[in-house]
């Protein structure tokens, strides 16, 4: 069986301030192919603060991380990206939270189990954000796999969904400033109030297939302010791993929140999660919202899907879902 994808990346925003089915996917340009194991050469990027400043003192960072993920039985060892800029938006107004002359490129492999690296801190006024953008600089998009082989890469759009949803929430487009780069827009929720962090998690297990030797990349992003995480392992019958099953948790709006695929050990750790109550589902086989079809190993269940156990995550915290039989 084809082991799941699991979730890489993480970009992390702290702010301080005031106060549908599946449909066919839209294609944006093309990434480069990659020439080397060491990623595209860029200049040492220069983010910058933004001039004007509404509303009295805050500050927004932003942060990528997670665990390195397959496709069709290949291990990634780097993916990279460079973002252009970064900008909240609410009520339509745009706020340009960092922006850089050259692409601000990460390997979001660099990054894992939660780990996480600052990208922009800014000052934004307080109030409640709708949408989050990142204009992704298509050329620094590169991926290699383990054995040091790697394919061209190229960004999909639309509005495609998971098994359970997830990617309901992100659209991918042309931008319209920036040559060769794409805009990855978020809808969420982010009521900024004082001091705070705000996590969006770059979801690869959900965000990657493959096609006629083309890594397709439809992203998927989730956020939270002062993000919590859920941990836990998924055993079978006899209390042995249960590697490549998908867990979801889904809040209490009833919507997807995020999701991780179990490692080979059964453990999963779901990130950039907002303080809610979470039911948790497992599945066994699941379709993530670029397409790509994956399969629990280990599993004593037949069962596609299950309920797992509603967890409560506080703002900030980590909260563990225990060992869930399978």
């Amino acid at each position: 069986m084809r082991n799941c994808l699991i979730k890489v990346g993480i970009f992390l925003l702290a702010i301080a301030v005031t106060g549908c089915s599946m449909q066919s996917a839209q294609n944006v340009p093309q990434g480069s192919r990659a020439q080397s194991s060491s990623g595209p050469a860029l200049r040492a990027p220069q983010m910058k603060r933004p001039m004007d400043v509404w509303g009295g003192p805050a500050s927004l960072l932003t942060l990528l991380g997670d665990a390195a993920p397959s496709l069709y039985g290949k291990t990634f060892s780097h993916f990279y990206i460079g973002v252009r800029e970064v900008d909240a938006i609410v009520n339509g107004q745009t706020i340009v939270l960092g922006s850089s002359a050259t692409p601000y490129q990460m390997d979001l492999l660099q990054y894992q189990n939660g780990s996480t690296n600052w990208m922009t801190q800014t000052s934004v006024p307080a109030q409640t954000y709708t949408q989050l953008r990142y204009v992704i600089d298509l050329s620094s998009t590169q991926a290699i796999f383990s054995d040091g082989s790697s394919l061209p890469v190229k960004f999909s759009g639309g509005f495609s969904k998971s098994s359970a949803g997830e990617g309901g929430t992100t659209t991918t487009t042309a931008d319209a400033t920036y040559a060769n780069t794409v805009d990855v827009l978020l809808n969420a929720s982010l009521p900024i109030s004082g001091t705070a962090a705000v996590a969006a998690d770059f979801n690869l297990s959900e965000s990657l297939n493959e096609s006629n030797n083309t890594i397709i990349v439809r992203p998927v992003l989730a956020a939270a302010v002062s993000p919590g995480q859920i941990g836990g392992t998924v055993v079978n019958a006899y209390g042995g791993p249960v590697q490549g099953a998908m867990v979801v948790a889904v809040g209490s709006n009833g919507a997807a929140a995020n999701s991780a695929a179990t490692d080979a050990n059964g453990a999963f750790n779901l990130h950039a999660l907002q303080a809610d109550r979470y039911q948790l589902l497992i599945y066994n086989s699941y379709t993530n919202a670029a397409g790509y079809k994956t399969y629990s190993a280990g599993a004593s269940s037949s069962l596609q899907g299950f309920y797992g156990p509603t967890v409560s995550v506080t703002a900030g915290s980590t909260v563990s879902a225990g060992s869930i039989g399978d």
